[in-house]
């Protein structure tokens, strides 16, 4: 090796070692808003706490997200089994950057009676019931899987927890109770309608509305689903 070369490497390796003493010597590029939160602590403890910080907000909107879905899937699904009129449904309205939109809708009683069959009988298609479905699969479980943070994890955990519970609820017990009412036809073909073991005969055989059975059978609907919506309410405000 000539005595250039032996230099050019000394050199090389003076130079460095410079550089890396100069990067022990530079701070960190402060984000303000840390330098501002607690300004006498070092900038890494400053960091964790804004870290900090960010996750709960992430768990507020996420949580604030998720039980403002639920109030207008139970508000609209059970004040149709529950309002003997028509009512206030409750939408949210993302798209147009209001958190709460209304229109009117009917109630069961209104679609017996008056459409003459259950229009409105979809639970599995219904489109709040369907935004909570989206919101479980593009919030819960993809930031599941995308985050390391147990905090995080926990809220996730806790709201898929609940979720299942209810939909359980919704789509099996409730909706097997509920079954009989999808027999109601436009035709009035089926005068007898048994809801858990009980007959009603609300329709009479020229058609028209017998009014004490047909009353008895909607205040039996009423008194179903009103403990379902005590379950699922009591499952939501567990922590």
């Amino acid at each position: 090796m000539s005595n250039y070369e032996v230099q050019t490497i000394k050199n090389n390796d003076i130079l460095l070692k410079q550089i890396e003493d100069l990067k022990k010597k530079l701070k960190p590029v402060e984000n303000p808003i840390i330098t501002k939160i607690l300004p006498f602590l070092p900038y890494d403890v400053n960091r964790n706490i804004l870290d900090k910080l960010d996750i709960q907000k992430q768990i507020y909107l996420l949580e604030k997200k998720f039980y403002t879905l639920f109030d207008i899937f139970i508000y609209n699904k059970f004040s149709y089994y529950t309002t003997d009129k028509p009512y206030r449904k409750k939408s949210y309205a993302e798209e147009t950057g209001q958190e709460w939109a209304y229109g009117e809708s009917d109630s069961l009683k209104d679609d017996i009676s008056d459409r003459y069959d259950i229009t409105v009988f979809d639970y599995p298609n219904n489109l709040h019931y369907e935004k909570l479905s989206k919101f479980r699969y593009r919030q819960i479980v993809n930031t599941y899987n995308s985050t390391d943070n147990y905090d995080l994890k926990k809220c996730l955990e806790n709201m898929a927890e609940k979720w299942d519970k209810i939909h359980h609820i919704l789509s099996d017990e409730m909706f097997d109770d509920l079954q009989p009412l999808s027999n109601i036809d436009c035709y009035r073909t089926n005068k007898i309608i048994t809801l858990e073991g009980e007959n009603f005969k609300i329709f009479k055989s020229n058609d028209a509305i017998n009014k004490k059975q047909f009353d008895r059978l909607i205040e039996n609907v009423k008194s179903l689903v009103i403990n379902y919506k005590r379950k699922i309410v009591d499952i939501l405000n567990q922590d």
